[in-house]
């Protein structure tokens, strides 16, 4: 999961800001709703390292680390 600031509906372009990646067990049996969270040593290594890449695309193509960003974003 990417937490990020949001986006309200309805959408538009905005600013916001990445706030935390985590790794949750799906719950069994149902479509959507997650578990507990999985700790590091438990997420195989190959989909650490896709997450990993990913976010950092993710970052790259934002404007940046701001450290004013809870300023500039509507959170």
């Amino acid at each position: 999961m990417i937490e990020f600031t949001g986006s309200p509906l309805p959408e538009e372009n905005r600013a916001v800001a990445l706030l935390e990646v985590k790794f949750v067990r799906a719950r069994k049996g149902q479509r959507s709703g997650f578990g507990g969270q999985l700790a590091l040593g438990e997420v195989p290594l190959v989909l650490l390292s896709e997450v990993w890449n990913d976010l950092h695309q993710i970052a790259a193509a934002g404007s940046g680390f701001a450290a004013d960003w809870r300023s500039r974003v509507a959170y």
